[in-house]
């Protein structure tokens, strides 16, 4: 008796299963359509090329989440591809009006792209000097980014290590480490004091400046397989340099306490900040994916001290907006993974906290 062959799954479908991001771009296009519907109904007329701009930021996104994501992180695109899809930053970038938003968003991607394609950080800076430049003519904002991936020497960052070592150190905590009368408990409350002041300024500098903390992970550069990394380190700091000279960027430095309450505690956008920044603490020390996230604290800093005239600050939050929400999925699914319950109301915890950020950008 014969055995019963069982059917083989469609090509199309083990080549989905293999690379799932693709499954979420084509869930995201689809979110996109919606979202052209929902606008038509208002009595907007539908437009072509806005959709097709939309779409082709959700399949450069749907490319990156593929590049990042490690097997545990099936769902890394389902969320933030959902979240830009629906967001009024998309609809506002893609619009005949934020044509030069959608420029700068395009070579932002293609930065991505080619960092995470290549391995050499010579023909990096050749490609990413002329983008650099490109997004510096077009924004200013972008005058940090070439900083993304300067990394300090050791024995600059060495004091501090030693610092944090002798703050964290467990045996510290107990009264009698310090001796006994009252020169160990002067000795303790110096240390108990020094621990609250460190505190202090890491809540004033993440509630007011979130940007502000670009410094600490920039102490903390990943190990990455770069060859020629002080090509991309040194050259990106030159880069940055003759930037700031040739566009005379002091002239331009603007920094408004109120604008960045309002884009961060009002608008309530710090969550995508902190889950961008929970995704770069998750991802591996080894390879480039930690060194393209990076790139969210210089952006986030340059739009706080450069964001252009009256008329663009608006342009420039809706960017960053949009550069929060990619990178947030990182955070969003290491959450998942490494954090929550793995039970079934675990997971459904997950999906209904993920919905709710998404009523955040309607």
């Amino acid at each position: 008796m014969k055995k019963k062959e069982i059917p083989s799954a469609p090509s199309w479908a083990l080549s989905l299963s293999r690379r799932p991001q693709a499954l979420w771009g084509i869930f995201g296009l689809a979110a996109w359509s919606v979202q052209q519907v929902l606008h038509s109904q208002r009595g907007e007329p539908f437009s072509f090329p806005l959709y097709v701009k939309g779409a082709l930021l959700i399949g450069a996104a749907a490319f990156l989440f593929d590049r990042w994501q490690k097997k545990e992180l099936f769902f890394l695109g389902m969320f933030p591809l959902l979240w830009m899809s629906f967001s009024r930053a998309q609809w506002e970038i893609c619009s005949p009006a934020g044509q030069p938003y959608w420029n700068w968003l395009a070579l932002f991607l293609l930065s991505e792209i080619l960092l995470l394609t290549l391995v050499d950080g010579r023909k990096l800076l050749l490609l990413l000097a002329p983008v650099w430049l490109l997004q510096t003519h077009l924004f200013r904002f972008s005058l940090l980014l070439p900083l993304s991936f300067l990394r300090l020497p050791a024995e600059w960052t060495s004091p501090l290590a030693r610092f944090k070592g002798w703050l964290t150190r467990e045996e510290h905590l107990s009264f009698s480490h310090w001796g006994k009368g009252r020169k160990g408990m002067v000795l303790w409350l110096v240390w108990v004091l020094t621990w609250v002041s460190v505190l202090f300024a890491g809540f004033f500098l993440a509630w007011w400046v979130p940007a502000a903390l670009f410094p600490m992970a920039f102490l903390a550069a990943p190990r990455d397989p770069l060859r020629r990394r002080v090509w991309l380190g040194w050259g990106g700091a030159l880069a940055a340099l003759a930037l700031f000279l040739g566009y005379r960027a002091w002239t331009e430095f603007s920094f408004d306490w109120s604008r960045t309450w309002t884009f961060f505690v009002e608008e309530r956008y710090l969550s995508f900040f902190l889950l961008s920044w929970l995704g770069l603490a998750s991802l591996p020390r080894q390879g480039v994916a930690r060194l393209s996230v990076f790139t969210i604290f210089p952006l986030t800093l340059g739009c706080q001290f450069w964001p252009g005239p009256e008329w663009a600050v608006g342009g420039s939050q809706t960017l960053l907006l949009w550069v929060l929400l990619l990178f947030a999925g990182v955070g969003w699914e290491s959450f998942r993974v490494y954090l929550m319950d793995p039970s079934w109301h675990g997971r459904l915890v997950w999906l209904v906290l993920g919905l709710c950020l998404l009523a955040g950008v309607v």
